[in-house]
């Protein structure tokens, strides 16, 4: 019995020391540290890529205000970096340090009908190059039961959102993920049931606790400010957000 004692730990010694001398195939990465985020952030390569993201976004809002003939009422403009999480023996997330934009635009449709003026931006967005994963028709179909299915329950509440597929960012953009169009909607004559929340933006902004945010730019868009003063009118908002930077492990 000692002899099996004596054993286990000289295997055990054995182990350590194995583990001790391969601490560096072991090594352990948290991932950038706040002062890395923010310097990667103001590289010159970021910058630049942030110029070119900024210039592709605006002009892909320009083309669905364009065709929609929407009046533009309001604008906001948000642009963060963040850190990957890092992990032992090389596993983390796919980036070292991320940077994202989100563009929005408050469009007024006037007293129009509020689904004919989404079809008008759905069919905006998409001539603009995207594919939409909504519905419009079952989008309509909510709006008419007031997000209340026949047998009295709640309807998941309507999105549309669209990949965009049209020309590919400047070269100076370096991230190889789609940019995205989201398109959200208020209008007092067809307000949203109360299970979705009205003022509410479909994106939320990253938490301290995923390493950053470093904050950029943050003009986020002022909903109750933009519609002030179109009560009874469809008000549309578009955005388009996407990833402009990446940063890879070493």
């Amino acid at each position: 019995m000692h002899r099996v004692l004596s054993i286990i730990r000289g295997t055990a010694w054995v182990l350590a020391a194995v583990m001790v001398g391969s601490c560096g195939l072991l090594r352990y990465d948290r991932g950038p540290t706040p002062d890395e985020i923010r310097a990667t952030a103001e590289e010159t390569a970021t910058k630049a890529a942030r110029t070119a993201a900024e210039a592709y976004a605006a002009g892909l809002l320009r083309s669905i205000t364009r065709d929609t003939e929407l009046l533009e009422v309001a604008t906001g403009a948000e642009d963060w970096c963040i850190g990957g999480k890092g992990e032992m023996a090389g596993r983390h997330t796919e980036y070292r340090v991320k940077c994202t934009q989100r563009t929005e635009t408050v469009l007024s449709g006037g007293r129009a009908d509020l689904v004919s003026i989404l079809r008008r931006v759905d069919a905006a967005a998409k001539h603009a190059g995207s594919y939409s994963a909504g519905n419009l028709d079952g989008l309509e179909n909510f709006l008419q039961r007031n997000g209340i299915d026949a047998d009295g329950r709640l309807m998941s509440c309507p999105q549309l959102v669209y990949s965009y597929l049209g020309p590919s960012p400047p070269a100076e953009v370096r991230s190889a993920g789609d940019w995205s169009i989201a398109v959200d909607w208020i209008d007092d004559r067809r307000p949203k049931p109360t299970h979705c929340h009205i003022d509410a933006s479909p994106f939320v902004w990253p938490s301290p606790d995923v390493g950053g945010p470093y904050v950029v730019r943050r003009e986020p868009l002022d909903r109750a400010s933009a519609t002030a003063g179109y009560k009874n009118q469809a008000l549309i908002i578009v955005s388009v957000f996407g990833v402009y930077f990446t940063s890879p492990w070493e």
